[in-house]
Order: C-alpha cells, then structure tokens, then sequence
C-alpha cells in the first residue's frame, strides 16, 4: 500500500553505484542514492516516500499481435534497482524493503 518505507542493501562497489527505488505504477522514481563507491561490504539505508498511489496503466504498444493482459495486481508496484554507470564490479549480498512505523 501506499506509504513510508526504508530500503536496506547490502553492497560492496569498487566504483559509483546507484540505489533507486520506482513505483511501476506511475513509473515515477521516488528516491535515490547514489555512492561514489564502497571500501569492501557496506550496508546502506534509503528513505522511501511512496505516499502517493498511482493507477497502473494499461499495455500500450504498436504491433499486429493480439493478447489478453491480466489486471495488474492491487497496491503499488515498488521496485528496487541498483546498478553503476560504468564497467564497476559491484556485488550485492542482500536487499530489503520495509514499512515504517
């Protein structure tokens, strides 16, 4: 459901490394940290305002293919991507999602 959340990785990058946690819904990004790199394992907290509830969109798309889509699930759709901008070797040991309060 809509609301606060923290999101808790697990990480170690010997480059940039970016957190960033979107609503699929709305595809909006609703927050991000970015890390210039890590010395070995780092544990890293990021604070989520997903607050606001999108509505799923519907498939759009061009093509002469004809498909039955189910109905996206109810709530919001969060999803947590970590990725780096460069050729970085970065390991990721473990990732959470919670509620607050």
């Amino acid at each position: 459901p809509a609301g606060e959340y923290r999101v808790s990785v697990d990480l170690a990058a010997d480059g940039p490394v970016n957190i960033e946690v979107w609503n699929d819904n709305g595809n909006m990004l609703l927050a991000r940290r970015r890390l210039p790199g890590t010395n070995g394992p780092q544990s890293v907290t990021v604070p989520v305002n997903a607050s606001t509830a999108y509505r799923a969109g519907a498939f759009s798309g061009w093509g002469p293919f004809r498909a039955v889509f189910l109905p996206p699930p109810r709530g919001q759709r969060l999803e947590l991507r970590i990725w780096s901008p460069g050729r970085e070797t970065v390991n990721v040991y473990g990732a959470s999602l919670a509620t607050v309060g």
